[in-house]
C-alpha cells in the first residue's frame, strides 16, 4: 500500500483547483474536465482529511509567499507607462490660433510649439493672466510675452498630471488660447 499523501500537497492541489474555476471562464467542454480532475482529487483529500488534518487553509499571503497564489488576470498585473513621445502644435498658422488647440498627452511627454508667423508667444495661464509655469522661448518673465519669428521652437516638458491653459501673451487681447491636458 502506498504511503498516504502529505495533507499539505493534498489541499494545495484542492486550493489551486477551486482557485482555478473561480477565475477563468471556460467552455463547457473544459468545465467538464476541470470536474474530472476534482473528482480525481477527492480521494486525496479525503485520504488528507483522514489522516487528520486540522490546520486552517492557507491564508492569501501565506499562499503568495510560497508561490501557490495564481494570477488572477492578465489586467492585474501592472503595466509600463507608455515611452514619452514628443507631440507639436503650430502657432500661427492660418491666422491667430494654436493647432491642436487642445492636446492630450501623458505624463513625460514633451510638446515643441512651433511658430508658423511672427509676433506670437505661448505662455502658461489665462489670457492677461500668465501663470509662470512654462512660456516661450526660455520660461523666463511669462508675462511679458515676448513675440517669437517664424520658424522658432520651444519645447516643454510635462511632469505631472493636470490641465495647464496657455495663450498668446504677445497679444492676450486676441483671445488666442489653447491647453494641454496631461494623464498619468
Amino acid at each position: 500500500m502506498p504511503p498516504p499523501p502529505r495533507s499539505s500537497d493534498a489541499v494545495a492541489v484542492a486550493h489551486r483547483l477551486t482557485r482555478l474555476t473561480r477565475l477563468t471562464r471556460l467552455t463547457r467542454l473544459k468545465r467538464r474536465t476541470l470536474g474530472a480532475l476534482l473528482v480525481a482529487a477527492a480521494p486525496l483529500t479525503v485520504a488528507a482529511c483522514a489522516v487528520g488534518i486540522d490546520e486552517p487553509a492557507p491564508s492569501r499571503a501565506q499562499r503568495a509567499a510560497s508561490g501557490q497564489e495564481l494570477v488572477g488576470s492578465l489586467d492585474s498585473v501592472p503595466r509600463a507607462p507608455p515611452p514619452p513621445r514628443e507631440w507639436v502644435v503650430t502657432v500661427g498658422v492660418d491666422g491667430d490660433n494654436f493647432v491642436p488647440e487642445t492636446l492630450l498627452i501623458h505624463v513625460g511627454d514633451r510638446v515643441t510649439w512651433v511658430f508658423a508667423s511672427d509676433g506670437h508667444s505661448v505662455s502658461s495661464g489665462f489670457p492677461g493672466e500668465a501663470d509662470d509655469m512654462f512660456c516661450s522661448p526660455n520660461d523666463a518673465l511669462c508675462w511679458v510675452g515676448y513675440p517669437n519669428a517664424a520658424g522658432t521652437r520651444y519645447t516643454h516638458v510635462f511632469e505631472h498630471t493636470g490641465r495647464y491653459p496657455y495663450f498668446d501673451a504677445a497679444d492676450w487681447q486676441l483671445l488666442m488660447v489653447g491647453a494641454v491636458v496631461v494623464e498619468p
